[in-house]
């Protein structure tokens, strides 16, 4: 994430200074750089002079001092709190008073990050999507304490960077993982009542989402979703008829991390990476007496109708401003159909009375999660 981030502040003309204290990492992150740039000078996007001027814009640093004057930090270590804010201490040691420092987390809160710190208005998240340069959306999270000018020079920062940002409330998963949350457990309750991994992601994707889901969270990595998803919980547990799928949780345990370790819900050719088939061993992880039978409309529904309540929800509670953030975020961030225009468009398009009958139609066949109130 760091050697993306690093990228596209690159691209933008921006000089970047890339700090870690292993020169190994820093070495990966330029090598990973370099090798996208390649790719660009041989499809003769960039001519290479120009190239190697923008790639000679990225310093190396393995020593916070050296990064003490910068206008702002991004930091993309672990997620852990505890790792977070130590950084946050050692970097207003440094003196900068100006200095604005951003997470990237994807799940921790960012309101807390910034309750231990001096400068509780220079704090924001800036939560970039895998891979950087190449998904479009960037949620910059704002706490009680941001200041309006962090937020504007955040803002600016990630549309120079190209990306098309949308301005949340800090809250459990922000906007995009919160309303994905929802529809990822649903599909892993699914398979608990014997739906298969083919018949869940061919359904979304025949709906229109350019990935499915199952293969959605090898891609993004199930170490991560598991942190993301478990982040969310204690919120989610509070919701009328949630059912937590513990399958997920066990695969981790197990060793299973998706495509980074060539086996989640699919398993993957060591060599090329590609997809070899569904994996098998991990059905014992879902097996319960909940067998259910689930047709094509059953499965879209029945995920894509929970994602399109939690962004209603997150309008009401204004983690998002906007219906127009709320259908920027899902599009951009986890490819929600684009042709519907979005989840508020969607629904809009519907009706509400439609929509509402819809979701008491499913609560009544499925549970209380539906339930419209």
């Amino acid at each position: 994430m760091g050697a993306g981030i690093a990228e596209v502040t690159m691209d933008a003309g921006i000089e970047v200074k890339m700090y870690d204290v292993k020169e190994d990492m820093l070495s990966t992150a330029k090598k990973t750089i370099w090798g996208n740039i390649q790719k660009k000078i041989d499809k003769r996007i960039l001519r290479k002079i120009d190239a190697e001027k923008m790639f000679m814009s990225i310093q190396s640093a393995n020593k916070l001092s050296q990064i003490a004057h910068t206008d702002i930090i991004i930091e993309a270590v672990v997620e852990k709190m505890e790792v977070k804010k130590s950084i946050i201490q050692e970097v207003e040691q440094l003196g900068n008073a100006s200095l604005i420092f951003a997470s990237n987390t994807s799940s921790l809160s960012i309101t807390e990050m910034a309750e231990g710190s001096k400068h509780r208005d220079k704090i924001i998240g800036m939560h970039y999507f895998s891979p950087v340069p190449k998904m479009p959306l960037l949620e910059i999270v704002k706490t009680p304490y941001t200041s309006d000018s962090t937020l504007a020079n955040a803002y600016d920062l990630g549309v120079r960077q190209g990306k098309t940002c949308i301005v949340v409330k800090d809250g459990p998963g922000f906007y995009v993982n919160r309303i994905l949350s929802p529809y990822l457990n649903e599909c892993l309750l699914m398979m608990e009542e014997g739906v298969s991994v083919e018949q869940i992601d061919r359904a979304l994707t025949s709906k229109g989402f350019p990935v499915g889901p199952l293969k959605l969270m090898d891609e993004v990595g199930i170490d991560i979703v598991v942190h993301a998803t478990n982040a969310n919980r204690d919120y989610a547990s509070k919701r009328k008829g949630y059912m937590p799928n513990q399958g997920l949780d066990k695969m981790f345990a197990a060793g299973y991390l998706g495509k980074k370790n060539k086996k989640g819900f699919y398993l993957y050719d060591a060599a090329t990476g590609k997809s070899t088939g569904t994996n098998t061993a991990i059905l014992p992880f879902f097996q319960t007496e909940k067998k259910r039978e689930n047709t094509i409309e059953a499965i879209c529904d029945r995920a894509i109708y929970l994602m399109l309540k939690e962004a209603k929800s997150c309008l009401d509670e204004g983690i998002i401003s906007s219906e127009q953030d709320g259908n920027l975020g899902a599009i951009f961030g986890i490819g929600f159909m684009p042709y519907t225009g979005g989840p508020f468009s969607m629904i809009q398009s519907m009706g509400h009375d439609s929509f509402t009958a819809k979701l008491t139609s499913l609560a009544a066949n499925y549970g209380a999660r539906f339930d419209p109130s």
